[in-house]
């Protein structure tokens, strides 16, 4: 019996070495900050806080729970200046939307609902791809959600 401890952190040591809820926060902000893009159309900015992944833009707050995101995909964008859509699937119906002190809910008939954030694209020259996978899909499973990468 004095062995347990040793043993189950032989045979468990990701659930030691894992982040925190606000460690994985803080750091897929920290990223998203660093390599957002910053053209004079995109004005959207992501938040974390209480359970919710918010798109905050110029005239309108959107949010969803992070536990409703059912998939993401990162997308290289070969237009005139290239640039990473970070595209985020969730349940029809789980969005919400500010604006104007009004708070409203999307209709739960829409069947492709997404949120969209753009990065440059030094975001996969840097190998940031697969490092911000992890960290997003442990982030919705610390928030009892379960995803798939598209």
């Amino acid at each position: 019996m004095k062995y347990l401890p040793l043993i189950l952190i032989l045979l468990f040591p990701k659930i030691i070495n894992a982040q925190s809820k606000p460690e994985t926060e803080k750091w897929i902000l920290e990223k998203y900050n660093e390599y957002r893009t910053e053209e004079k159309y995109d004005d959207d900015i992501m938040g974390i806080k209480e359970g919710y992944l918010s798109d905050t833009m110029a005239y309108l707050d959107v949010r969803v729970k992070i536990d409703a995101i059912k998939s993401f995909a990162f997308t290289l964008k070969n237009y005139d200046n290239p640039y990473i859509e970070f595209r985020i699937n969730f349940d029809p119906g789980k969005l919400e939307y500010k604006a104007d002190d009004s708070t409203f809910k999307i209709s739960k008939n829409k069947n492709d609902v997404y949120l969209t954030f753009r990065l440059k694209k030094e975001f996969f020259d840097d190998g940031m791809k697969e490092k911000m996978e992890q960290a997003f899909l442990h982030l919705i499973n610390l928030h009892g959600g379960n995803a798939v990468i598209n």
